[in-house]
């Protein structure tokens, strides 16, 4: 089956980026530098890649969940001291 790219993306990048990016096509073979653009987002949507946002976020709830545990037991030693 044919592969049907009828979209277009366009973002801007700074020199050294561009050079890193090329560096990472040169070095894996890649076609071009949409190639590894391509790649990158469809790992990103698969999951295999968290934005940075969401990997802040996975560890917000790390941290809470860590809070909530030591909650529990400074409440449990409070109690204990009470009685």
């Amino acid at each position: 089956m044919p592969d049907n790219k009828s979209k277009i993306v366009t973002f801007r990048l700074t020199d050294d980026e561009f050079k890193q990016f090329k560096t990472l096509c040169d070095a894996n073979g890649t076609r071009s530098v949409s190639e590894v653009a391509r790649f990158a987002i469809e790992s990103v949507i698969h999951g295999d890649i968290e934005l940075p946002q969401a990997q802040l976020r996975a560890q917000v709830r790390q941290l809470d969940d860590k809070v909530a545990v030591l909650d529990r037991k400074v409440e449990d030693i409070v109690q204990r001291l009470g009685k």
